[in-house]
């Protein structure tokens, strides 16, 4: 709950100095922080963890200016990812309790809560319009229309957990990285900003894996 400064550098050249620490609890406790995001305008900070805690953060006096409540979305389930849309206007999170919470930063109440994975989600990313956002659970990655919180596609292949998840700069590719040791590149259709409506199995182009990268360990 605090904040705290120093002027120590980290002793490389290519490292500047550590300007702050954001404290989100206690060490090692139910308030670990897991994840953390910046707001595209850098005057926001998001920190979230166990215990569903989400702190919300002054940038310019680093000082916690709100912790979400934690009814409002996840309970006391644990925040494994956090995102903000590249308008700044969302803010997504991804739970252990295998929903992802769209939160209005300008009220920080929360807007929508997407239901569909069987499993925790382990990460979220934003389209680069911020229309539709992606999912990545166990073997599964899940693709969701923002405006009304549909499932437009569900991407599988994978055969564990997926770990990270990105949109390609014109939003017609999805990559996921995953514990089985590979990037999967999915290649989706985009009809006016949001994704056109199939299923990754269907054949028709949409949602279908292109190339599978593999690596010799988990990919982050």
């Amino acid at each position: 709950m605090s904040s705290t400064s120093s002027g120590v550098g980290g002793g490389d050249d290519d490292v500047g100095p550590l300007v702050a620490t954001l404290q989100q609890g206690d060490r090692g406790g139910a308030k670990t922080a897991r994840t953390c995001a910046a707001s595209p305008d850098g005057k926001v900070w998001v920190t979230a963890g166990a215990g569903g805690v989400i702190k919300v953060w002054d940038a310019a006096t680093r000082a916690c200016v709100r912790t979400l409540p934690a009814d409002a979305a996840h309970g006391a389930s644990y925040v494994r990812c956090a995102k903000f849309s590249p308008d700044g206007s969302r803010l997504a999170t991804a739970s252990k309790d295998k929903t992802v919470a769209i939160w209005k930063v300008s009220t920080w109440e929360v807007e929508r809560v997407l239901r569909g994975h069987t499993d925790a989600v382990s990460s979220c990313n934003w389209s680069s319009t911020g229309a539709w956002l992606v999912t990545g659970s166990y073997k599964t990655v899940k693709v969701w229309r923002v405006a009304d919180g549909s499932v437009v596609l569900t991407l599988k292949g994978h055969t564990n957990w997926v770990y990270d998840v990105c949109c390609s700069p014109d939003d017609t590719m999805v990559a996921s990285a995953s514990a089985d040791h590979t990037v999967q590149l999915w290649r989706v259709a985009v009809v006016g900003g949001a994704t056109a409506s199939g299923d990754g199995d269907s054949g028709d182009g949409e949602g279908r894996c292109v190339r599978t990268i593999r690596h010799p360990s988990t990919v982050w």
